[in-house]
């Protein structure tokens, strides 16, 4: 049986997962308003920001990865509790294929204070 903090962690991705997939199916055809890899940090954290509005207690942390979001340079950011997108500044790349991983930051130093 999971304990308590793991079943309210795993309720609050569902309820995020379901947020989002929501919102995309719902402004999939919006040019104004539709995700893209630009806006989509934002709109996760705004997300996450109205949960902790409902639930004070939210545990939720989630790792965005986006593979050549505007620049060509691939990007990691820790979306916290708080709704705030801090970034991985510092990565280390796992596995034989680095030279096509490189540009996409997968481990790495993470600055949360």
């Amino acid at each position: 049986m999971l304990s308590l903090d793991m079943q309210e962690l795993r309720i609050s991705n569902d309820i995020f997962v379901k947020c989002v997939v929501g919102e995309l199916v719902m402004m999939r055809d919006d040019q104004v308003h539709k995700y893209t890899t630009i806006n989509m940090l934002s709109k996760f954290c705004s997300i996450i920001d109205t949960l902790r509005c409902l639930n004070s207690s939210l545990l939720l942390r989630i790792l965005v990865a986006r593979q050549f979001p505007q620049d060509g340079n691939s990007d990691l950011h820790l979306l916290l509790e708080t709704g705030k997108a801090v970034p991985v500044e510092i990565w280390k790349t796992i596995g034989n294929g680095d030279t096509v991983a490189n540009p996409f930051k997968i481990f790495g130093k993470i600055n949360i204070s």
